[in-house]
């Protein structure tokens, strides 16, 4: 990382969607059609004038076309199968719909206008496969794409990669490890649906305390460990951390966002102090006994336990960034979208807070998804230009490079560092300049000042040196203070102001033979 961007702490949002899981949990979808989906949004061609056939012109995947004209095979499909549209009666649109998802699952198969981008889809499952180590020792021979093929296994730890290949994707786990070696204050925070979170929550606390089978150390893995011992951060994600994120309708006298921990204790604070008064207390009591003496008074009741819940968006950022994450919870996850009447919160909400400068929150979704994104300022209430946000607070994964790059995020860490810190710095330039052009003491010319209205005119020109001159006559309170305050103003004449005074141009040479 360049050494002149200063080291924030790091706030990392990740959706889990499209993000740290290739699936679409719960949406019934295979590996291999989400990958064939994925190339499909990244072939771009054009369209045989002939036969209307779509024929593909880019020679790799990309998020965007490499020349103006050229459209993706996904476009292409869903202009053809038409599944949007009043006219649309339910038998076609059910037949469009069937024939788009086919058309899209066997995007790279023989025979298909796919099939040269054939070599990346072997090359994102390879990337996927689980360390032949890690097979061997689990008895896996090959990787299956699609996930009801083999049954859970009893064993979690087996159950996740039963499959032979990553559930949350291998780039995640090098940004982790990357970021915990180089000793950077980070956090992290899931997002998505109850069962996204589910799976994920169980991969990170197994990959947190050493246990996940990957990155345990043995059959030539890797040593992962992150649960607070031998002076490591304790990132594992508890009870206490996992939140829902819901959407009151403000219009309907609801406070916009809100954020629920049902198992966070909102008076933790109150009651570690009851606690720590407790064991003063138990201590005491048996120093009294020996020393029979009589007791202390009991306490109190103790602070009540009340469940943490934050409303509208400020209450919402702070308790996310300065309440669940602290020195004791180095990771949280947040169930969006509660209840199916808030698609709203499907817009993946970004809340960050201009003025805390110390603190840097970045939220990583998938590509196409990143313009639904809305970036809001707690503070004003303000959303941010897309345009300002884009890679500096939301970052929009490319997902095939993040599975084919192994350090993809750790690249993107930096880059949206390096932009944010570009960002900061050009608005302290801009705020430096504004406050210059605004200062009443800037000089102004003569033509300026001739405009200015008698108080404005005085206080350029007279007021500066005049004070300091009044104030000396007050402290010293001289016999003669007109006079007194006649010499100081001769003395120190580099304070009047020269604006008046137009340049005089120095008179021409006298020529001596003339």
């Amino acid at each position: 990382m360049n050494g002149d961007v200063p080291l924030r702490r790091l706030v990392l949002h990740f959706t889990a969607k499209h993000v740290l899981l290739v699936n679409d949990i719960g949406a019934g979808v295979s590996a291999e059609t989400t990958l064939n989906d994925l190339l499909a949004r990244s072939a771009w061609g054009t369209l045989d004038v002939a036969t209307g056939n779509w024929v593909l012109v880019s020679e790799e995947p990309s998020a965007f076309p490499p020349s103006e004209g050229l459209l993706s095979y996904f476009e292409h499909v869903n202009r053809k199968f038409q599944t949007e549209g009043e006219e649309l009666d339910d038998e076609t649109r059910s037949f469009n719909l069937a024939s788009v998802s086919k058309a899209i699952a066997s995007f790279t198969a023989k025979d298909q206008p796919g099939h040269k981008f054939r070599p990346f889809f072997d090359q994102m499952v390879k990337c996927l496969s689980l360390p032949k180590g890690v097979s061997k020792a689990m008895g896996i021979e090959r990787v299956v794409l699609a996930d009801d093929d083999i049954a859970p296994l009893e064993d979690e730890r087996s159950s996740m990669l039963r499959l032979g290949r990553y559930q949350v994707m291998p780039a995640f786990w090098n940004l982790v490890m990357h970021l915990a070696k180089e000793k950077r204050d980070f956090q992290i925070v899931f997002r998505g649906t109850q069962a996204e979170i589910d799976k994920v929550a169980q991969e990170w606390n197994f990959f947190c305390d050493g246990s996940h089978p990957c990155y345990c150390g043995a059959n030539k893995t890797k040593k992962a460990v992150l649960d607070g011992s031998k002076g490591t951060k304790d990132m594992r994600l508890g009870a206490a951390a996992l939140g829902r994120w819901s959407i009151d309708d403000p219009s309907a006298g609801g406070v916009g966002h809100v954020v629920s921990f049902p198992d966070l204790n909102e008076n933790e604070a109150d009651l570690a102090e009851y606690n720590a008064k407790v064991e003063a207390q138990e201590e005491a009591q048996r120093k009294a006994e020996a020393d029979g003496v009589e007791a202390p008074p009991p306490l109190g009741d103790p602070p009540r336990t009340v469940a943490a819940v934050f409303r509208g968006q400020k209450q919402v950022y702070n308790g996310i960034v300065h309440f669940v994450l602290t020195n004791a919870r180095q990771s949280a996850a947040v169930v969006e979208g509660v209840q199916e009447a808030e698609p709203d919160i499907q817009k993946r909400v970004l809340l960050v807070n201009e003025a805390d400068l110390a603190i840097h929150n970045v939220l990583f979704i998938h590509d196409k998804d990143a313009d639904t994104a809305e970036v809001l300022e707690v503070c004003t209430g303000d959303e941010l230009e897309p345009s300002s946000a884009r890679h500096s607070l939301v970052y929009p994964v490319e997902l095939f490079k993040m599975i084919t790059n192994p350090e993809y995020l750790i690249k993107a860490v930096v880059e949206a560092e390096e932009m944010r810190s570009r960002q900061l710095e050009a608005a302290r330039e801009k705020e430096a300049a504004d406050a210059k052009a605004n200062d009443p003491l800037k000089p102004l010319s003569s033509e300026q000042l001739k405009a200015c209205p008698p108080k404005e005119y005085l206080y350029h020109t007279v007021i500066p040196a005049l004070m300091p001159a009044l104030e000396i006559v007050q402290r010293d309170r001289p016999a003669d203070p007109i006079t007194a305050l006649a010499m100081y103003l001769l003395r120190h004449g580099d304070q009047y102001s020269k604006a008046l005074h137009e340049p005089v141009e120095a008179p021409p040479p006298v020529d001596p033979g003339k």
